[in-house]
């Protein structure tokens, strides 16, 4: 008889620790945010005594990963494709079977295999219909179920458009389902709070990543822009950012003879020109003070944003933007990069003014400006203090190490929990 997956990973580990399995639409390293937060929460659990394996929603893995055993690893963290649940959406009847989660290859993985070595099971994203069978699974297996929220969808949320039926469903999954979860790990105060109302165990964890890694190596000694001028990055996604007001600002700016300018990093110009629509006369008129760098290697993102002054991030202060936190601000600020950003997320209790960032007061363009003067007109001193400051910060606030015996506890308590459940 073949050995399921789960048993065969827990010989070749050849230790008692507990397993955690980390599933979701969480991609394969190398292809975004989600990939990177849930190796850093690997690594966390990895720290507290925990084996980690990341089950992503894909079919296919990386080769250079490929272990002779059959699994994958990456960063020291072990993985498993098993398979992705979406379709074209040709067939009606085969979306139906994925919001009902009777299309969910995760869910077939786990039903075939040993899972007594597993502690507990956390989650990210899927149907609703998904969600309630794993944690019926789970219960029968009593193993403890955990979702991790890091987003609270909403109809205007920039960038994304919902049919009703996905309206219905995230609704259905965040509202009803979630809160019969065993515990729910929650990625900004406003899910902790709003989850803790529903009686539900909450653990918040914001963005972590291991500042002790080279990755995110502090060099000593930079160049650092002089005075009157300012060198702006912008990371990730650009769809939930004002983008309008900020390119406005700096063409004023720059016409009052200030020398700013903004690097994009993993957008291109044409998706910027859609954004802005009628706007996109700001990208002709600042020429080459605005740059596209589009997708880079990790090495070269590294020497792009180290030689910035400030990353740049100003969004809307809605429930959307209250409930998700964006993972590119420990990244600035492990690689000493501070913020010129306004207040949203959690960002007020991390970020103060003057020291790690620069905080815009309102979303207007003339904010915009009087925050870019005030970036401007500080000195070499200054800025190599707010560089400072950034990087004490990452290591204070985002380093995965004061996380490690409280996240640890917290999948304790949710498995003890789960194996007294009848």
């Amino acid at each position: 008889m073949t050995k399921s997956p789960i048993l065969r990973l827990t010989d070749f580990f050849e230790d008692n620790r507990p397993l955690v399995l980390y599933t979701g639409l969480i991609g394969l390293p190398g292809s975004g945010a989600a990939i990177e937060h849930a190796l850093n929460v690997a690594k966390t659990l990895e720290a507290g005594g925990f084996r980690v394996i990341l089950l992503p929603w894909t079919n296919d893995a990386r080769p250079e990963d490929h272990l002779r055993n059959g699994l994958f690893l990456f960063q020291g963290i072990h993985y498993i494709p098993v398979g992705n649940p979406a379709t074209n959406g040709a067939s009606r009847l085969q979306s139906l079977r994925v919001f009902t989660g009777t299309r969910a290859p995760i869910l077939d993985f786990l039903k075939t295999a040993d899972l007594t070595a597993v502690a507990a099971i956390i989650t990210m994203e899927g149907s609703a219909g998904y969600s309630w069978k794993l944690r019926s699974l789970c219960k029968s297996r009593r193993i403890g179920v955990i979702a991790e929220v890091t987003e609270h969808y909403a109809t205007n949320m920039p960038g994304q458009s919902f049919s009703q039926i996905q309206r219905v469903d995230m609704a259905a999954r965040i509202q009803m389902v979630y809160p019969k979860y065993d515990g729910i790990i929650a990625i900004t105060t406003y899910l902790e709070g709003y989850y803790a109302r529903k009686g539900c165990k909450v653990f918040r964890l914001p963005p972590v990543l291991d500042t002790q890694e080279s990755r995110w190596k502090f060099p000593a000694i930079r160049a650092i822009a002089p005075p009157g001028s300012l060198r702006l990055v912008f990371l990730g996604a650009p769809v939930r950012d004002r983008h309008e007001l900020i390119l406005e600002a700096i063409l004023q700016m720059r016409k009052d003879g200030f020398d700013i300018t903004l690097g994009y990093v993993g957008s291109s110009r044409q998706l910027m020109e859609s954004l802005l629509g009628e706007r996109r006369r700001l990208l002709l008129e600042l020429g080459d003070a605005v740059v596209f760098h589009g997708r880079v290697k990790e090495c070269h993102l590294k020497e792009i944003l180290m030689a910035a002054d400030f990353g740049v991030l100003l969004r809307e202060d809605a429930r959307w933007s209250r409930c998700c936190f964006p993972s590119r601000v420990p990244e600035f600020l492990a690689l000493g990069v501070p913020i010129l950003c306004n207040e949203t997320s959690d960002l007020a209790e991390h970020l103060r003014d003057g020291s790690e960032a620069l905080i815009v007061p309102d979303l207007s363009v003339d904010s915009v400006k009087a925050t870019l003067a005030r970036g401007a007109s500080l000195t070499e001193t200054q800025r190599a203090r707010m560089r400072s400051n950034a990087r004490l910060l990452a290591e204070s606030s985002f380093d995965i190490r004061p996380y490690i015996r409280p996240l640890e506890s917290f999948i304790q308590q949710t498995a003890e929990k789960a194996r007294q459940n009848k």
